[in-house]
């Protein structure tokens, strides 16, 4: 059996300044010679918010917006 596993990924990192911090990752992935109704593709989209106020970083994460 010849398969293939594939994937793209894209994060985007922002710091307006003032401790803020904005995260954006996307992951799809894809593949190739899996039998029928397995290796479907799929995406991940995940964001995240911190603030750091002096030596401490109070973050939140959603992880898989998309619920795939």
């Amino acid at each position: 059996m010849n398969t293939w596993d594939n994937s793209f990924m894209s994060e985007i990192l922002y710091t307006p300044g003032k401790g803020w911090e904005f995260q954006n990752d996307l992951n799809y992935n894809f593949y190739h010679g899996y039998s029928a109704g397995f290796g479907r593709p799929e995406v991940q989209w995940d964001l995240g918010i911190s603030k750091a106020i002096k030596s401490v970083t109070l973050g939140l994460k959603v992880s898989d917006i998309l619920n795939q």
